[in-house]
């Protein structure tokens, strides 16, 4: 196969359609992801960056009983940089011929993390990548009006919808057009996104 010249990146990267799916803990956005990727079987899937690092960090407690996971509820000055580079690294490893990406979460969500826990240091960087990441259209999964905790989801009913208020404003201060999945059942928001990735002008 013959080595892709830049301008063959370039006709790729405006090719590609990369869909955020994002919201709150709890409100579906999971269960959204997991039926988008059973009826979008030739896109590509991007996991969500902060499960990832969660991961980690409690398979290194598994093997060391000493170590102490870096965790967003106790610690997420440090968990956040973790995740911005988990976030990034995931992004940059989407094929380059990819021609429709979905994404569990994005740069943006860092945004609204960031504000929820207070911190303003690392909130420039992200804006430079997020600028620079080529987003075209954010699916945002509207609150259910029910919390479960997982192991991975460990904040309170509380928290969680802070969050998801958090996340809100963050994509909607962004240039990424934003459509809102209502409370309705997994498969009428699939329609949602499904009638609107055929739009011919997306």
């Amino acid at each position: 196969m013959a080595k892709p010249t830049a301008i063959n990146k370039i006709v790729w990267a405006l090719d590609m359609r990369k869909i955020i799916l994002s919201g709150g803990p709890s409100t579906g956005k999971s269960t959204t992801f997991e039926l988008l990727r059973e009826n979008y079987p030739d896109a590509y899937f991007v996991e969500e960056a902060a499960e990832i690092v969660i991961k980690n960090e409690l398979e290194k407690q598994q093997n060391d009983s000493n170590y102490v996971p870096t965790m967003p509820v106790t610690n997420y000055k440090d968990f956040a940089p973790l995740v911005m580079a988990q976030q990034v690294a995931s992004e940059a490893s989407i094929p380059e011929d990819a021609e429709l990406v979905f994404l569990d979460r994005c740069v943006i969500d860092n945004l609204g993390y960031l504000a929820h826990n207070g911190i303003e240091e690392f909130v420039q960087d992200v804006h430079r990548h997020a600028r620079a990441a080529g987003y075209t259209i954010a699916f945002f999964c509207d609150w259910l009006g029910k919390f479960e905790q997982t192991e991975i989801r460990r904040e309170t009913e509380e928290q969680g919808l802070a969050v998801h208020t958090h996340l809100e404003a963050a994509y909607h201060s962004s240039t990424v057009p934003v459509i809102h999945l209502p409370a309705i059942s997994v498969e009428e928001r699939l329609t949602i996104i499904h009638s609107t990735l055929a739009s011919p002008n997306l």
